[in-house]
């Protein structure tokens, strides 16, 4: 007897093992052909570029693959209101505050500073950094002096009072003039420069050369290509070592 529902047929599909075949080898293919992710070169070093705030009073050290700031510290001798500044030579780094003309290492691998090295200068001279070779010179003496570092070697500004770091002496300093500055480049080239226009130019090996330009009102130097160049902020003017 029928019920008056329509009656429901059901057909079973089965895939033919062929065309099952050729999906799991198309399936495969596009596995193999399939572009790889991208590899991606990590900066496993232990540089990175490091930073200071005079307002909060830290130094920090810039992860430059992350983007962002891995490592932060302060000087344990550090007094509000003083001026910090950092200079860096790959691994090798150097704090300063200075306001009290105090230079002291950093150990980047533990990020801490390395105390009991540190070194007091006269707040108006300048110290540099770069080329294996850490350079003071006295804005009341215009003694230069320098000492070396190393990867293996770590940086001790303390050495620089050794009267054996002296490595030559700018004219004019002390007597009523203010100012003065040092550069150092890759090289270990060192250019010391005061405003009473007395320069000097240490090439490792060679003898030192000196010249006198100004008088300045101002003095930056800097060292591009081996040469040295002063300039005068408060003029424009510029010159360098090969013309003075």
């Amino acid at each position: 007897m029928s019920s008056g529902w329509p009656t429901r047929r059901v057909i079973a599909r089965v895939v033919p093992p062929v065309a099952l075949g050729l999906v799991i080898a198309l399936v495969v293919a596009l596995v193999v052909v399939a572009p790889a992710p991208p590899e991606r070169d990590l900066d496993l070093n232990n540089s990175g570029v490091w930073v200071s705030s005079d307002a909060a009073g830290v130094f920090g050290r810039v992860n430059r693959s992350a983007g962002a700031v891995d490592t932060v510290l302060m000087d344990p001798e550090y007094v509000a209101g003083a001026g910090l500044d950092v200079l860096q030579d790959q691994q090798t780094v150097v704090g300063l505050d200075t306001s009290a003309g105090r230079v002291f290492p950093v150990d980047t691998r533990d990020g801490v500073v390395t105390e009991g090295s540190d070194l007091l200068v006269d707040a108006t001279g300048q110290v540099a950094l770069g080329g294996g070779i850490l350079a003071w010179v006295s804005g009341v003496t215009g003694e230069i002096r320098m000492t070396a570092y190393g990867e293996d070697e770590p940086v001790v500004p303390a050495a620089l009072l050794s009267e054996a770091t002296v490595a030559a002496r700018l004219d004019g300093v002390g007597a009523g003039a203010s100012g003065v500055d040092v550069a150092v480049d890759g090289s270990g080239r060192v250019l010391a420069a005061a405003v009473s226009g007395s320069w000097v130019l240490l090439v490792p090996g060679a003898p030192a050369v000196t010249g006198t330009v100004g008088p300045l009102e101002s003095v930056v130097v800097t060292l591009v290509a081996g040469v040295g160049l002063i300039a005068d902020a408060a003029t424009g003017e510029i010159t360098s070592t090969t013309g003075a």
